[in-house]
């Protein structure tokens, strides 16, 4: 069984359930009264958004690489960052990063993949929405990324840092994110939509989306799950 370092705090409010089910999905695996080792090392959601909507890519993973480094030396075996965005400077992390990580991204495209779908939208961060990584990932099974417009990624990020990074969830806001994922399938042609922040699945919670939806967090903790107990 191996050690999992998790890059948490970006946001808070993901890292909840990703400490939580990942315990019990071990346990469940293991089939007793067990938890694994973990290591979490938090950051604030609050630098890492502002730097990569700016397009501040040492910066950010300058900043991120601190923390993997810090979960390697409290004897993590391997790294994962509980936040979509963060991935935005994946692979230069992966170039410098003492142990290995396991990409959000990735894991999410082997799902789209094994679901069969060839077109898919993206919700996230700007960092996200705009960064490329995504689409570069997808691109290598040929499933397209389709994004919001941009008045809409400019309202999908201030809902964001103003109220789910803060723990709020709207009934105007799951509304507004209703409306863009149904527009992008009556007007583009998506056949799924990526939950590409780690708290959006927390708008799309007990409302009815237009699309099946491809869960990032829950999609990467199973991963996680898969890796510790390797």
């Amino acid at each position: 069984m191996r050690k999992l370092g998790l890059i948490g705090g970006i946001g808070p409010e993901s890292t909840i359930p990703y400490y939580h089910d990942i315990l019990y999905g071990v346990q469940e695996r293991v089939g007793r009264a067990y938890f694994p080792p973990m290591v979490i090392d938090s950051l604030s959601c609050f630098e890492v958004m502002p730097m990569a909507s700016a397009g501040k890519r040492e910066e950010l993973a300058a900043y991120l690489l601190g923390s993997i480094r810090n979960v390697a030396a409290a004897g993590a075996d391997f790294a994962a960052m509980a936040c979509n965005t963060a991935h935005l400077v994946f692979d230069e992390l992966e170039r410098e990063s003492p142990i290995p990580l396991v990409s959000i991204v990735d894991v999410t495209r082997d799902r789209a993949v094994a679901q069969g779908y060839r077109k898919v939208g993206l919700l996230g961060s700007i960092g996200t929405m705009t960064g490329g990584f995504f689409e570069k990932s997808f691109s290598k099974t040929g499933i397209a990324i389709v994004t919001p417009r941009a008045e809409e990624q400019s309202y999908i990020e201030h809902k964001l840092l103003s109220e789910v990074e803060l723990g709020k969830i709207l009934p105007a806001t799951q509304e507004g994110f209703r409306k863009i994922t149904e527009r992008m399938a009556r007007e583009d042609g998506i056949e799924a939509v990526i939950l590409g922040c780690t708290e959006i699945p927390l708008i799309f919670a007990g409302m009815k989306s237009p699309v099946p939806v491809l869960d990032t967090m829950r999609i990467h903790i199973a991963a996680l799950v898969d890796e510790i107990m390797k």
